[in-house]
């Protein structure tokens, strides 16, 4: 073939392709016509020769952008099953460039919508794929969300986690809010799926945080998923906060959808918080949307819910027509929950009624479905009501029966939501590493791979999301090679554990890790065990040492406690920071040195600074990046996980077998205050399993020892005890007095934990 022909035949095409792009510019039908001529004249091509020139294999892959685009964004599958057919013919023949990975991503949007999720994830694997050997780093910001969404369709919810996950941390890399906020509103509904509410309406409000538009569907999707979550918790108000702004006319006519599942959650916040004129109305308004759209599901959920709000109004004739109703919506659908909530709303009814037997009749048939929904919670009611019914009729026995029933699935429902709370903390969290490259598995409690968790060698176990941020940004400093960095925190919170997070995941791993305690040195011996000494420098250096600066050469220095560094080495310290050059005590000699400083404290340098107590300069030097460790007390949500780790490893070590933990010992240990942070837990754990040889560890084998209130040391006594005249003096005196438990001291001002805690907060804040 003569290079003329060969030119001629890219010409048509690339005179193909341009029309081809300006048809779906205008978003014209017809573009599978010019298609169909371009795919033609390759066609004539590979018949001839199978390998494309560079130019055709553009242009083709220019092509097959343009016709899925057209598909995806306006053409609604109009012959996507003949273009995609003939695409993975013509695979092999396209440019891996940019276009190849939107085509990709299209592809994986297509699929998804036509349920064919399988397609869709091995799709948007592709796209990834693609751009992570192109190393592209802002096309298709959606990349991993988008992957991770379609698993969460398909119920994977670990993959899910996983990619919305990657999503996040490719988000915190190019610094872009709208991907951060796609991947925090995946976890946000994976940790709600999960049982995790807490942790949902965590990450939906880091979500909500990026969006700017309030009038976009983002938007409104996470204010609804918050008041849901709040709703869940019992947080009733707080969950009115974020959906009633949405509870307006213009959503109502321009978004029925949105409005009609506002509606319902924020009726039942109403009804609970015994406003029920307002959520009736609100329900109304949800079920003229709901008639008008046909639909029958939601008719029967709201016709029911106002059902139960006749009931709470005693208006029992009105709950029977409702409920009535409700049945009749609900042969539309055959939904068996629908048919549950209406027996059991008839149950009541007809009790009010004083129809017993037509009570007992629907209650009766209620309990089969409950017991085939596996639904705890309703068998539960469906007995306690049932037990109400005969204690009426005045059969005794089988109400006692029935209670006796209500009481043990009451019993089953609370250990089964313990049970689920311990499995959720527990559960396996995947996460992938940084540049994006490989997924890495992590274990059950770590927040970080088990291959860096063998290097680090100190637990790093939980799930709050203050150490996960902990977690985040100690792994991108390590690929910073040149940043020094000050971990502030308290005593035993784990301070070294995370300097060597950072030194383990950086270039430097293969290298040393320096731990110095710098206050574990006199003003005398400081000197030559930083800088090292020659042979006969002082009297008993009978040979040449190396200091800490040396032996750190090409890895990392970790001084603990720099607040307690000696001022005269800080200047000595502070010139070796900049000059990156030692000297040997007793010799004259230039020595270069590569370190990365990080240093740790449970000071404030900066009030120490003020008073001439550490340098300025020094500090100034040693905090390019500043990393906050909070304390146990502050991240109680992994003391249950902490627990766990320590007693299987304490017992191991001792050769027992692992107790069980009650509870109540549990709760104890969740609700202490520990001054002495993660240490002091894991020395309460050792003493008790010491003292404790039972399988069971119950609240009686617990041994937290009597020790004084940090915040209390300073307290005079006052001959007052009113509140408000001493408040914080008071608080400190009831945790004094209470060891330390949260819970106890609660109950001793007679004010719950979670005041308590918003007060300590507030004392802490102060103090800051």
């Amino acid at each position: 073939m003569t290079n003329k022909s060969v030119k001629s035949r890219i010409e048509k095409i690339e005179d193909l392709y341009y029309q081809l792009e300006s048809l779906v510019k205008a978003e014209r039908m017809d573009y599978d016509i010019l298609f169909k001529g371009i795919i033609k004249i390759v066609e004539q091509y590979i018949n001839f020769d199978p390998i494309l020139p560079d130019k055709i294999s553009t242009l083709l892959t220019k092509t097959y952008l343009q016709v899925f685009h057209a598909i995806r964004y306006y053409a609604k599958g109009h012959n996507f099953e003949d273009i995609y057919k003939q695409y993975n013919v013509h695979i092999t023949h396209l440019a891996t460039n940019l276009d190849l990975a939107e085509i990709t991503a299209d592809l994986s949007f297509i699929l998804w919508m036509m349920n064919k999720l399988d397609l869709a994830i091995k799709e948007g694997k592709k796209s990834i794929e693609i751009l992570e050997k192109l190393g592209n780093t802002s096309t298709l910001t959606g990349r991993y969300s988008n992957v991770g969404y379609i698993y969460e369709c398909s119920g994977d919810l670990d993959k899910a986690f996983q990619y919305y996950q990657l999503g996040m941390q490719y988000g915190m890399k190019i610094q872009n809010e709208e991907v951060l906020s796609l991947a925090y509103s995946g976890l946000g509904r994976i940790s709600a799926m999960r049982g995790k509410l807490k942790q949902a309406i965590h990450f939906f409000l880091e979500a909500k945080k990026r969006i700017h538009d309030e009038n976009s569907d983002n938007y409104f999707s996470i204010c609804n998923n918050l008041g849901i979550a709040y709703g869940s918790i019992g947080q009733y108000q707080d969950a009115l906060t974020y959906l009633e702004p949405f509870l307006t006319s213009e959503m109502e006519s321009n978004d029925p959808d949105t409005f009609i599942a506002i509606a319902i959650n924020s009726a039942n916040c109403y009804r609970v918080l015994t406003e029920v004129d307002k959520a009736e109305e609100l329900l109304q308004r949800a079920l003229s949307c709901a008639n008008t759209l046909n639909y029958y599901n939601d008719m029967a959920s709201i016709m029911i819910n106002i059902g139960n709000i006749k009931i709470k109004q005693k208006q029992y004739n009105s709950a029977y027509k409702w409920f009535t109703k409700a049945n009749k919506a609900s042969f539309k659908t055959n939904d068996k929950l629908h048919k549950l909530g209406i027996l059991q709303g008839l149950g009541l009814t007809y009790k009010g009624l004083q129809d017993y037997s037509m009570s007992l009749n629907a209650l009766s048939k209620a309990q089969p479905l409950a017991e085939e929904l596996q639904l705890l919670d309703k068998l539960a009611e469906n007995h306690a009501i049932l037990s109400q019914v005969y204690e009426l009729q005045g059969n005794i026995q089988a109400a006692y029966d029935h209670y006796k029933k209500s009481m043990e699935y009451e019993m089953k429902v609370k250990n089964e939501a313990y049970n689920q709370e311990i499995q959720a903390l527990k559960q396996e969290y995947e996460k992938p590493n940084l540049n994006g490259k490989a997924l890495i598995n992590y274990t059950s409690t770590s927040l970080i791979s088990q291959e860096l968790q063998k290097m680090v060698k100190i637990p790093l176990i939980g799930c709050n999301s203050l150490m996960q941020n902990v977690i985040h940004q100690a792994l991108m400093v390590a690929n910073n090679d040149g940043l020094s960095v000050l971990i502030i925190g308290e005593t035993g919170s784990g301070k070294e554990a995370i300097a060597r997070l950072i030194h383990y995941a950086s270039l430097r791993k293969e290298n040393s890790f320096i731990s110095v305690n710098s206050a574990a040195f006199t003003t005398s011996l400081i000197e030559s065990a930083f800088f090292g000494s020659e042979k006969g420098a002082f009297t008993g250096a009978a040979s040449q040492t190396l200091g800490y600066f040396e032996a750190a050469n090409n890895g990392t220095l970790f001084l603990d406690e720099i607040g307690d560094m000696p001022l005269k080495m800080q200047s000595k310290f502070l010139r070796v920071i900049e000059e990156k050059i030692i000297h040997r005590v007793g010799s004259t000699k230039d020595i270069r040195v590569d370190f990365r400083l990080i240093s740790a404290t449970n000071k404030d340098l900066s009030t120490m600074a003020l008073s001439n107590e550490f340098r300025f300069d020094l500090l100034n030097r040693i905090n390019v990046m500043e990393l906050y460790l909070p304390p146990l007390r502050e991240r109680q949500d992994d003391i249950p996980l902490l627990v766990d780790y320590y007693l299987q490893a304490i017992s191991a070590n001792q050769g027992r077998s692992t107790p069980i933990i009650t509870k109540e010992a549990l709760d104890l240990l969740a609700n202490y205050q520990y001054p002495g942070n993660i240490r002091e837990l894991k020395n309460i754990l050792q003493r008790s399993l010491i003292l404790c040889h039972d399988s069971v560890l119950d609240v009686d084998a617990i041994n937290i020892q009597q020790a004084p209130c940090a915040i209390c040391d300073n307290y005079p006594d006052l001959p007052s005890l009113k509140l408000d005249e001493c408040e914080e003096w008071i608080i400190n005196r009831a945790l004094s007095m209470s060891n330390g438990i949260q819970k106890k001291a609660a109950e001793l001002l007679g004010i719950t934990s979670y005041s308590l805690s918003r007060k300590l907060k507030k004392f802490r804040e102060r103090k800051d």
